[in-house]
C-alpha cells in the first residue's frame, strides 16, 4: 500500500510538470519576442505549480526551426520529488522531466 501511495504522490506531481511544460510553451509560443524571454516563460509554467512537492523546479527553453524552416519553442521543467514516505527499496529522490515543443506564431 505505502507504493501505491507513492506512486500516486509522483504521477500526481508529473501531471503537474506536464501541465507546467505546456502552459510555458503555449504562452513561448505567441511571438518570437515571448519565445526569446526566459523569465516571462518561466513564470507562466511556475504560475501552474501549485501543489507541486519538489525541490527547486526548473524551467529551461529552446528556440529552433522545425523540419519545414518555422520557427519553434520547446519548453522544459524539471523537479526533484523526495519519496512522500522513505522506503530501503526505493530511491529517497526521483528527478521529473517533462518537454513541450510548439511552433511559434508567425
Amino acid at each position: 500500500i505505502v507504493g501505491i501511495v507513492n506512486f500516486g504522490f509522483i504521477f500526481r506531481t508529473m501531471l503537474s510538470i506536464t501541465n507546467a511544460a505546456n502552459v510555458g510553451a503555449t504562452y513561448a509560443s505567441t511571438s518570437t519576442a515571448a519565445a526569446n524571454n526566459l523569465s516571462t516563460i518561466s513564470a507562466a509554467a511556475l504560475a501552474e505549480s501549485d501543489g507541486w512537492n519538489c525541490d527547486n523546479p526548473a524551467v529551461s527553453k529552446a528556440v529552433t526551426t522545425d523540419g519545414d524552416g518555422n520557427p519553434s519553442v520547446s519548453v522544459t521543467v524539471r523537479c526533484t520529488v523526495n519519496n512522500l514516505l522513505a522506503l530501503p527499496a526505493m530511491p529517497g529522490e526521483i528527478t521529473l522531466e517533462h518537454t513541450v515543443v510548439r511552433r511559434i506564431m508567425p
